[in-house]
């Protein structure tokens, strides 16, 4: 064939463009439920309490108990002088009847005659400031320059000093002198009256402690508190003063 009139062929190559495919999406797989059961727990088992958490020990040729020991707490075993029981009841200086099994509290020693004494003193302080009420000192000191000059205005021979103690208060007050000399006297009548009374049941306290046998000393005291309590009641926490003794 000839070179000049032989036909070429040629393939124009072409490019196509594909769709684009949206990705598959797969809906969730959802497990199937489980079935349910119930499970009880298992049961805890209870440790029943000893019946005696502590331990005393009790000498055994007095039975007095000498210690008490926790059952927690680490001690050697005493010799053979010594008895253990398991007591919670068991204090130092009980006795131990074997027979029983039970413990006596050791007798309560008797009073002394100047803790009785002692115990009267101060609760003669506690009436005493029960009847006049909380008072501050320095008012207290002028109770008698008032009292004395209330009786002096009551009658009628009052000095310029002591009219003047009277119209002080009444000026702040606003009450008259003369019901200010009225409630003075009262108090200072009321307050002398139950001094007196304290007095006399301190007095009589003390002659009886001083012969009284030792077992005695306790009912004696006890009495006397109770009537030193009575003093100055029925009208009030102040007693018969009104709260201020002398004062007004």
């Amino acid at each position: 064939m000839d070179m000049e009139t032989q036909t070429v062929s040629t393939t124009t190559e072409t490019t196509e463009t594909l769709p684009i495919i949206p990705p598959i999406v797969f809906p969730p797989v959802t497990p199937p439920p489980e079935p349910e059961t119930s499970i009880e727990p298992e049961p805890v088992p209870v440790v029943p309490e000893p019946e005696a958490r502590n331990v005393a020990i009790i000498d055994v040729a007095t039975n007095i108990v000498e210690n008490v020991i926790l059952a927690n707490e680490l001690f050697k075993w005493p010799d053979e002088t010594k008895l253990l029981i398991a007591s919670d009841i068991g204090c130092i200086g009980d006795t131990y009847d074997a027979d029983s099994g039970e413990f006596t509290k050791p007798p309560i020693p008797p009073m002394l005659a100047e803790t009785a004494i002692a115990g009267i003193y101060q609760a003669i302080n506690e009436q005493t400031f029960a009847i006049t009420g909380q008072v501050p000192t320095d008012e207290k000191l002028s109770w008698l320059a008032k009292e004395a000059a209330a009786r002096a205005f009551k009658a009628g021979s009052a000095t310029d000093e002591q009219a003047a103690l009277l119209d002080g208060e009444t000026s702040i007050t606003g009450e008259t002198t003369d019901a200010l000399a009225d409630k003075i006297i009262l108090n200072a009548d009321a307050y002398r009256a139950a001094i007196a009374t304290l007095t006399g049941i301190r007095r009589n306290a003390e002659t009886a402690i001083a012969s009284a046998e030792p077992d005695d000393i306790k009912g004696i005291f006890d009495d006397t508190i109770s009537a030193i309590r009575l003093v100055g009641a029925g009208t009030g926490d102040a007693g018969d003063t009104g709260g201020d003794g002398t004062g007004s």
